[in-house]
């Protein structure tokens, strides 16, 4: 998370390693067995490089694989990572285990402008604006192969709703979501859905576990992207700092995703 207090502020990826995989999964477990009810993760719609994207539906899959978890599914935030990286939408959709999904996000968003990236705009997760057709199209496409859905949400800020044509905007938005919902559910046979609650007991051990390094690290990189003045003084800081040649792999980050990276820590700081 960004900002020093991890609570707050917006959403930006971790590394995909063994160690943070065990953490997520003690902490899902945990999670799990303090509720007593199915848990899950949703997609970021932020990354830096375009390898974090072919591996997040697969590490979000291993993640919850011990509490036999859900995935939240945000096509808005597929979207963005289409544009983003110029990646086709059969490709991403396939790089998910979409059987684990049992609910489905959609909203709109927002273009920024930068200057590191010649191909012109970054899509940004900003849930104030109706929802782009190319993510109703995903809808279209995700309903059948997530056989375990039950739930399909629309999102949108109420800040966003300031004016009467953005609330006409809103109710049509949500009358052709479920519209496509509704007409896949009149063709979607009877099935079992997944309880998603686990399917053995795992035990706990008695302390949780901690990743001291990624905590200095995310405070480290916290620091970073909120005092930076521009993106090259961001790029100066990060060579000078503890995740060079890291499991971040910040010498493979996106500059424009950089870029935004900055604009969220600095907007949420």
């Amino acid at each position: 998370m960004t900002g020093e207090d991890f609570h707050k502020g917006a959403p930006i990826s971790i590394p995909f390693t063994d160690a943070t995989l065990a953490l997520g999964r003690d902490r899902l477990l945990r999670i799990q067995d303090a509720c007593q009810c199915p848990v899950g993760l949703e997609n970021l719609a932020f990354s830096y490089s375009l390898d974090e994207v072919k591996n997040h539906g697969d590490f979000l899959g291993q993640l919850i694989a011990p509490t036999n978890g859900f995935i939240i599914l945000d096509l808005h935030n597929l979207y963005c990572q289409l544009h983003n990286f110029n990646i086709s939408d059969d490709v991403l959709l396939n790089l998910y285990p979409l059987d684990s999904v049992r609910e489905i996000h959609i909203s709109g968003g927002s273009w920024v402008g930068n200057v590191t990236a010649n191909e012109g705009k970054v899509r940004r997760d900003t849930h104030d604006d109706a929802v782009p057709e190319e993510v109703f199209q995903l809808l279209r496409k995700a309903l059948e192969p997530c056989e375990n859905l039950k739930f399909v949400v629309l999102e949108q800020l109420g800040t966003a709703l300031d004016t009467e044509q953005s609330r006409m905007q809103f109710r049509r938005d949500f009358y052709k979501m479920d519209l496509i919902v509704q007409n896949h559910n009149n063709r979607r046979s009877q099935q079992v859905i997944n309880s998603f609650l686990p399917n053995q007991i795992v035990a706990l051990s008695e302390e949780p576990i901690e990743v001291p390094e990624l905590y200095q690290q995310q405070v480290e990189l916290s620091a970073i992207l909120e005092i930076a003045a521009d993106h090259a003084h961001a790029q100066h800081l990060l060579s000078a700092s503890s995740l060079v040649n890291s499991d971040w792999k910040v010498e493979s980050w996106e500059p424009h995703m950089l870029d935004t990276a900055l604009a969220i820590a600095q907007k949420w700081k």
